[in-house]
């Protein structure tokens, strides 16, 4: 296949000044860089380093000098991926249970490592849950509920249970009984109490592991304290997950008011919740301000735009005029970079990896137009046409309660980033424990790679920290990571189904719609008005953020706040996981622009360069080649 990237300016040699950044020519943006005939004369070549080399896969870099092909370094690839797995079942763990990707899960996009798996869907999540009732007097425990663990996996992906059993004595529908004025009261406290005790303990926590000195910490006091901080998130999701929950509540009962008062004039709740100060648009207009600075001194923009992202951080940390921007970057990671792309902590966060915010920055500074106010005034015109164009719409007695729905609304919106925004703030505690803990066990010879105790389990994690104890190595919990590691790659290139079973997709909690693997037609859950016409951009996972093409469709599987760099060149969202209030919702209503989430299986259906339809209204998207 070919794939003709993004070409608007390209680099030369001069004579005089080395290189030059030139525009290209509009009628050869969109023509290959290599004819028929040099694609030809390049797998010939390719197959003839692959030959020489003992048949072994290579990665070779080659030149294009007066037409003639030169081969520069051939190497063996030594990252190929494992081989897909097959007569895979998506069964539930036991009769009867019903699985959905929702809620929590949302925000573990790909298979879980062992290790998170264990301590924190395993444990932290089902001790978390069991806290959070005690804590509120509760006589009973989340165990009188179910049948098993809430939250389970399933060929390595996480899912939540939906089949809890009701408790003696309890009448599930007691809480339909409340009005709404109690209800709200209640909310309301909730929100007191995230913000006065749930959040403030975590934080204290985090804190105190901060104070530790990792190299004089022995191995126990290192593997204790990832398990605590694991705990603690899990607790303080459970906790805090009721706040989440009032802000979707809430918004749901806003887009069902709209859709019952006005059923012909597809008002969304989106249209009345966007343009607000939030902490996902504060962290783009830092971004932005670190592009002003860039933007100022002209040396500082031409080394941006000549360097590729993926170096841009390690270059302006050693250019002599960048003091100023690398303070401000390093002040950026101080209050975003605990953020996460997974939740599984696994995965670098924020602060470790990056490329995204490089990506964000670099766009930024070649676009001399780009001014985050101008969109949110944007945003704002349209939310008051909303507003304007509703008045004529509703009855008096209707608009009375337009504006109660709205003011609840409102008012709880904000605290579901708030909640996210912490969600995973002991990983960068926690992996510097790790990190320190596997370079221990490299040094002694019982891992390869210090990472490698993302990959284990508990039991093989204490009987590697005993063995070193008593000065010997376990090399054999090296191949046992290994094979982890590779199942791991093996399960990301398969594609979860948002419900066991799998006609669960109705079901009134679900975050996927189950859609044909055929149909041009598409449905998800319309969260962002607008219709538009676009190309897309398939970005599977951070490391794909450079791929992100400028004005195009962003299509991926979910989105967390460390995603939302992306959002400031995307002209609409569709993703696989989500709906109403997932974060993805909050940013494009907060850009402006059309989303539709949860389509189940769009990364899988399109590849970057296709055209869609986006339908924000409706809820839909239509694949026009």
């Amino acid at each position: 296949e070919t794939l003709i990237g993004s070409k608007e300016q390209m680099i030369v040699s001069d004579r005089d000044d080395g290189v030059l950044v030139q525009e290209v020519p509009k009628r050869k943006r969109d023509l290959p860089a290599l004819n028929e005939e040099q694609l030809t004369d390049l797998v010939d070549l390719a197959l003839k380093s692959e030959h020489h080399f003992g048949d072994v896969p290579q990665d070779i870099e080659w030149a294009l000098k007066d037409d003639v092909l030169h081969l520069l370094q051939s190497r063996p690839i030594t990252n190929l991926p494992p081989a897909p797995l097959k007569n895979l079942k998506w069964e539930p763990p036991s009769p009867g249970a019903t699985l959905l990707r929702r809620q929590i899960v949302e925000n573990m996009p790909d298979p879980l490592s062992p290790l998170f798996d264990e301590l924190y869907l395993e444990i932290a999540l089902q001790e978390g849950m069991n806290r959070s009732l005690a804590r509120s007097g509760s006589p009973y425990k989340i165990e009188d509920m179910t049948n098993g663990n809430v939250h389970v996996t399933v060929n390595g992906y996480a899912y939540q249970r939906r089949d809890f059993k009701p408790i003696e004595g309890i009448d599930p529908k007691v809480l339909k009984d409340y009005d709404i004025k109690g209800q709200t009261e209640w909310w309301t406290k909730l929100s007191g109490f995230w913000q006065n005790e749930w959040l403030p303990e975590y934080k204290s926590v985090i804190q105190e592991y901060e104070k530790i000195n990792l190299a004089l910490a022995t191995d126990e006091e290192l593997f204790n304290g990832i398990r605590d901080l694991a705990n603690e998130d899990g607790y303080y999701w459970e906790e805090s997950s009721k706040v989440f929950a009032t802000a979707k509540v809430t918004d749901e009962q806003l887009q069902a008011f709209l859709k019952s008062a006005a059923p012909n004039h597809n008002f969304t709740s989106g249209m009345f919740l966007s343009g607000f100060h939030s902490r996902t648009m504060q962290a783009q207009m830092d971004i932005w301000e670190i592009a002003k600075l860039i933007q100022a001194d002209e040396a500082l923009m031409e080394l941006v735009s000549l360097t590729p992202a993926p170096r841009l951080l390690e270059t302006l940390r050693h250019h002599p005029m960048a003091t100023p921007v690398m303070e401000a970057i390093n002040k950026y990671n101080d209050t975003y970079g605990h953020q996460i792309y997974s939740l599984d902590f696994a995965e670098p966060t924020a602060a470790e990896d990056t490329l995204p915010i490089m990506v964000a920055l670099k766009s930024q500074v070649q676009d001399k137009n780009y001014d985050p106010l101008v969109q949110q005034i944007e945003v704002n015109k349209k939310r008051k046409a909303a507003m304007r164009e509703i008045r004529e719409v509703l009855s008096e007695e209707q608009l009375w309660q337009f504006r109660w729905h709205l003011w609840k609304a409102r008012y709880f919106y904000p605290f579901r980033e708030e909640v996210v925004f912490w969600l995973g703030g002991a990983w960068p505690v926690l992996r510097g424990m790790a990190n320190e803990l596997g370079k221990r066990m490299v040094k002694i010879g019982t891992f390869n790679s210090p990472d490698d105790i993302y990959f284990l389990r508990s039991e093989s994690i204490d009987r590697a920290i005993e063995a070193r104890t008593a000065g010997k190595s376990v090399p054999e919990l090296a191949e046992v990571a290994a094979e982890a590691r590779e199942l791991r790659e093996a399960r990301k290139r398969i594609h979860p189904p948002g419900a066991i079973p799998i006609d669960q997709h109705d079901n009134a909690a679900a975050t996927q719609k189950l859609n044909s693997p055929t149909s041009n037609q598409m449905s998800g859950f319309a969260v962002s008005p607008g219709r538009i016409e676009g190309e897309v951009s398939v970005i599977m996972s951070p490391s794909d953020f450079d791929n992100m093409k400028p004005n195009t469709i962003l299509v991926c599987p979910m989105t967390t706040p460390a995603w939302t760099q992306l959002f400031s060149h995307a002209i609409a969202l569709v993703t696989d996981i989500g709906s109403i209030l997932a974060h993805g919702s909050i940013v494009a209503r907060e850009f402006g622009i059309p989303a539709v989430l949860g389509l189940g299986n769009v990364t899988q259906r399109l590849k970057s360069g296709q055209r869609i339809l986006v339908d924000g209204d409706a809820g839909t998207i239509e694949i026009l080649d």
